[in-house]
């Protein structure tokens, strides 16, 4: 007889780990390149050419018929320049200098468990701000029918470090198999275009989620991602080490590394098969 599970006691759980984790996991490097704003604080900034600014931003939470809804205001010398309407809980905001003559406006909403809607990417041209980018947009399903993007909808992140013409964001997402699982993505911006660099990340472990897997089932690893040629097996009780993901055809591909040193690719899991590993938090 199938064990029945408690979907609600299951959410609850991962709302706590949620709130309680992923803001150490998440938190952003150090580094002259990006700076986090505090609410109601005046900066003074660069941001498009050689002219200083003073730049600061608030938000204004209003009660609707179901939820709050917090619009955020940007000012630029004195004057509200940019609001947008969203995050339920508020607004995180960053200076991104990408080139000596060049700062970005970041912008992330906050909603329930650290999720967010967005994370815009801003520039301020001729008094105003103009938007390069969304990377939710460009990186997340926004629904269980859209495969297309590379994480999916329930993938939440936050701006990780800023480099030249080049921004690295962490994402949180979790396989069936896998559970959670990080990825710093990095994002080219040439001109007004903001592109995903690469096909495959890195696996990142942190202090609560770990890239060293006990297998608790048998499974095959191939050559390649959606490859048919084996590369090796991976027996119940077998330790292997998690290395990368990539998305296609519409599924997750993880690559592992035995203790022989040989390396594979798994497709992920679902919901009816479950977990492949011991380790795996909140996996299907």
């Amino acid at each position: 007889m199938k064990k029945r599970v408690n979907v609600g006691k299951g959410l609850f759980l991962l709302a706590v780990f949620c709130m309680v984790f992923l803001g150490t996991c998440m938190r952003p490097e150090a580094g002259s390149r990006m700076k986090k704003l505090k609410v109601g604080k005046t900066y003074t900034t660069k941001l498009t050419g050689n002219k200083k600014h003073k730049v600061k931003f608030t938000y204004t939470k209003n009660k609707e018929e179901y939820y709050d809804v917090a619009s955020l205001n940007l000012y630029v010398d004195g004057k509200v320049v940019k609001r947008i309407r969203g995050g339920k809980f508020g607004w995180e905001v960053s200076l991104c200098r990408i080139s000596s003559k060049r700062t970005l406006i970041f912008l992330r909403d906050v909603i329930e468990n650290d999720c967010n809607e967005c994370m815009k990417l801003l520039e301020y041209k001729e008094g105003q701000f103009m938007e390069l980018e969304d990377l939710v947009v460009l990186t997340r399903n926004e629904s269980y029918e859209q495969t297309d993007k590379l994480l999916s909808g329930w993938a939440r992140g936050d701006l990780r470090k800023v480099g030249a013409n080049k921004l690295v964001v962490r994402w949180m997402d979790t396989g069936a198999a896998t559970g959670i699982f990080y990825v710093d993505i990095p994002y080219k911006i040439s001109g007004d275009e903001v592109s995903r660099m690469g096909e495959s990340y890195g696996l990142k472990a942190t202090k609560w989620i770990k890239t060293k897997w006990t297998a608790n089932r048998s499974f095959a690893a191939y050559t390649s991602a959606g490859g048919n040629k084996k590369s090796f097996s991976v027996r119940k009780g077998e330790r292997v080490t998690g290395l990368k993901m990539t998305r296609k055809n519409g599924a997750f591909y993880f690559q592992i590394r035995n203790s022989k040193g040989k390396k594979g690719w798994f497709k992920d899991s679902n919901y009816t098969i479950g977990q492949y590993f011991k380790e795996a938090v909140f996996a299907g």
